[in-house]
């Protein structure tokens, strides 16, 4: 008669987390993380001072999202009593400043010949050169190494060259994000796994030569802690620390699904409604950066930017 060996208690959790995370997915695709573990620090901030040719700040959406969701690494290890998994805290501005020069963030403005407008603002990060500067920034000869930390992702077939940039051939970029587009269900299992999670927004508009056509008009990087998606209803919503300030904010956006696609649509702080399609994600992670799960009475608890390329709020 065969033995069978009786499951040890941590790899029991993660077969329930799994169990719950394929239940979940079912239904409704939903994850979470506490929105007191992150930092608020606004890509418009006088701090935020790195230039390349101009102050970035404007179009500094992405370095600063990054950082705000690594401090929730940080601010996460500490509160489960686990080690810093950075050599310094990357929630500050001299960690913006570093992520945009790793991941060559730049501003630019040009002389429209054909007014108007008479200036034409243009400027940045790329995806593939986000991602692959961030693994710079954590690496051992970085400005904060933290080996423990990896970075992975996806990145939609409908993302224009000009948003992925140059290096998506590198294999630091191949083996870690794949081209596919994001979906709901991947971003909230890297919430409950509380991974750090950062989406990119294409604003835009249908319209023009064709009613199914997208109109591209700008880009936007925010960090997400909430997702809350029905598979069947193809709706939901999602809640995300948007930098577009001298501080970020919190603000919940609408989701729809269109042919496979996510399109968001939300309100600004300052009013403003905007409207885009979720394009690619980054996903920040420790190891056994599991939720804690517990049987109690039978039941299972489980505890646990404005610019990405030159756009201006709609």
């Amino acid at each position: 008669m065969m033995k069978i060996k009786p499951i040890h208690p941590r790899f029991l959790s993660k077969f329930l987390f799994t169990s719950l995370l394929f239940t979940v997915s079912v239904k409704a695709q939903s994850g979470s993380e506490d929105i007191g573990a992150f930092d608020f620090l606004g890509q418009l901030n006088k701090a935020v001072t790195y230039e390349n040719n101009l102050d970035v700040g404007p179009v500094a959406c992405v370095p600063t999202a990054v950082a705000n969701g690594l401090y929730y690494l940080q601010h996460y290890a500490a509160m489960q009593g686990q080690p810093d998994p950075f050599t310094v805290s990357p929630g500050d501005y001299t960690a913006v400043n570093q992520l945009a020069q790793a991941m060559g963030t730049s501003y630019m403005v040009f002389i429209n010949p054909n007014p108007p407008p008479p200036k034409v603002n243009s400027g940045g990060t790329d995806i593939a050169p986000s991602a692959l500067g961030l693994m710079t920034y954590l690496s051992a000869k970085g400005q904060n190494p933290a080996p423990t930390v990896s970075v992975k992702g996806q990145y939609s077939p409908d993302c224009p060259l000009s948003w992925i940039g140059t290096g998506f051939g590198e294999k630091g970029f191949t083996q870690n994000f794949s081209k596919t587009t994001p979906t709901a269900a991947y971003i909230a299992a890297a919430l409950n796994a509380n991974d750090a999670v950062e989406i990119g927004v294409q604003f835009g508009n249908f319209g023009g030569n064709s009613a199914l056509q997208f109109n591209p008009n700008g880009g936007h990087e925010m960090t997400v802690y909430d997702i809350d998606f029905n598979a069947k209803t193809e709706k939901g919503t999602i809640d995300f620390i948007d930098p577009f300030g001298t501080s970020a904010y919190t603000a919940q956006g609408a989701l729809t699904l269109n042919d496979g696609t996510l399109y968001l649509q939300y309100t600004t702080q300052n009013g403003d409604k905007v409207f885009g399609r979720i394009l690619d994600d980054m996903v920040e992670s420790v190891p056994d950066h599991a939720l804690t799960c517990y049987m109690l009475g039978g039941s299972l608890l489980v505890l646990g930017a404005y610019c990405r390329f030159g756009a201006k709020p709609l």
